[in-house]
């Protein structure tokens, strides 16, 4: 009897524990794509629409919530800015990966500036590492790097269990939806009040701080350099922007000089990188809504001092931009060319009037959906990791939107297999960059959304290597 008690209790765990790991994992399975689609807050956001959205931007701003307050609102006639400055607990760190996936599906931008208190500062140990770090930043290349980093078993851990738990990534909302309410609006294993972990100070905080007491430089001041060094390879120009802070002598302003030294001992390493000194601001403290950020009427003060020369490296990045994209074209295999009155008689129109005037073709388009199908593509070539990039030249009457419709075989042209580019008045010039995977098939051009005149003066097409891509 003892002995059957025995296997039985045996394999009843057995069963058991295999059970609870089917459970675990069918939950997972079945619960993962509902729950990630939850956001908490502008770290989510962020990376939401980095994932799903092309900004394509002339200019990428990094930095804390000082130097996303300063930008947010702010507009250039000179050209875009993609807004990835964040809450300051994601640290230069954060930052580094918002830029690593923004370089992912957008074209390189003409110049990326950092405006941050603190970017060589923090080890990544704040309350709210684990809100905005750990639980968001959960590629396996983030978390292997952080562990070279910081060598803390417990930290990686935690990232691991983000990665491949979504219920555990998202226990807050799944608090809230299913039960109405929760304990934490933040997900956190460190008590923000006290910066304590619960329970104490236990053994891996000993392991921690040896091992931060080892690091000659901080995680922060790593992926900074690291950042300014594949930015400078990639001559990409870098400028850091110092925020603004008061008129006192307080942390802020020492924050603010220490980071400025700092800079000026990179400035010498990196020839793309440029520190504007003499954009660094002091304000009255009335200007400010915490000493730190600036109210509405700090931002009215502040904007003016600093727009002639935010608006002069706008420029150069949208001049810098367009001439490689010209240098990238040009070197590429000619696919095909309907730049002349006779070849773009080719284009065959749809829902609009079209003649050709002289050597560009008219259109009057009475709808709001003009098109031109272009001549049918065979099998594309493409050596390695080319791609084909449509150039188009065109003048419109109105701001609006084009796009370029692209379908395989038998396909139907649809939103999703489409790219789009905004025009504006007078003369335009717009590049498509087609996906990776495009061999060839069928192509529309819609010259915009409005009802008007356009002109199209040429539409061509080439194969880009693919070190030439990067710059649509």
């Amino acid at each position: 009897m003892a002995l059957y008690l025995k296997q039985f209790s045996r394999h009843f765990v057995t069963t058991a524990a295999a059970v609870a790991v089917i459970a675990v994992v069918a939950i997972e399975l079945l619960a993962g794509p509902w729950v990630k689609s939850f956001e908490s807050h502008e770290v989510d956001a962020t990376l939401h629409v980095l994932e799903k959205k092309e900004l394509n931007k002339d200019v990428v701003v990094l930095g804390d919530s000082v130097g996303r307050g300063i930008f947010s609102g702010w507009r250039s006639g000179k050209g875009t800015v993609a807004m990835l400055a964040c809450n300051q607990a994601t640290e230069t760190t954060g930052q580094y990966f918002f830029l690593k996936r923004y370089l992912e599906h957008n074209g390189m931008p003409g110049a990326v500036i950092i405006c941050d208190r603190t970017p060589g500062k923090g080890d990544l140990n704040q309350a709210l590492t684990e809100n905005y770090v750990q639980r968001c930043f959960t590629r396996w290349r983030e978390i292997l790097g952080l562990f070279r980093v910081k060598l803390d078993p417990v930290f990686t851990a935690k990232m691991v269990a983000y990665k491949l738990l979504a219920t555990f990534k998202n226990r807050l909302h799944l608090q809230r939806t299913l039960v109405g309410f929760t304990n934490s609006d933040i997900y956190s294993g460190v008590v923000p009040a006290s910066g304590t972990t619960p329970g104490g100070y236990g053994i891996f905080d000993v392991i921690e701080d040896e091992m931060r007491a080892a690091r000659t430089e901080s995680v922060s001041w790593r992926y900074l350099r690291q950042m300014l060094e594949e930015l400078d390879g990639l001559n990409i120009p870098v400028y850091y922007l110092p925020p603004v802070t008061t008129q006192k002598i307080d942390d802020s302003h020492q924050l603010v000089q220490h980071s400025l030294a700092m800079f000026r001992d990179f400035e010498r390493q990196f020839g793309g990188l440029h520190v504007l000194t003499d954009a660094y601001v002091r304000l009255p403290k009335s200007h400010f809504s915490d000493e730190v950020h600036l109210n509405e009427l700090g931002l009215a003060a502040y904007r003016p001092l600093v727009q002639s020369r935010l608006d002069e490296i706008v420029q150069e990045a949208v001049d810098r931009r367009e001439l490689n994209r010209d240098t990238a074209f040009a070197r590429g295999t000619p696919l095909f060319s309907y730049a002349d009155g006779k070849t773009l008689r080719m284009l065959r129109p749809v829902g609009t009037a079209a003649a050709v005037q002289g050597e560009a073709l008219q259109l009057s388009a009475a709808t709001k959906d003009p098109a031109l199908l272009l001549p049918g593509l065979a099998g594309v070539e493409k050596p390695g990791q080319a791609r084909v990039v449509v150039r188009v030249r065109m003048e419109g009457d109105s701001s609006t939107v084009a796009r370029l419709y692209y379908a395989a075989g038998d396909e139907d042209f649809a939103q999703q297999r489409s790219l789009r580019a905004k025009v504006g008045p007078g003369l335009n010039q717009v590049s498509f960059l087609l996906p990776a995977d495009f061999q060839g098939g069928k192509l529309r051009f819609d010259p915009g959304e409005a009802e008007g005149r356009y002109v199209l003066h040429a539409v061509e097409g080439r194969i880009i290597a693919a070190d030439d891509a990067v710059y649509f």
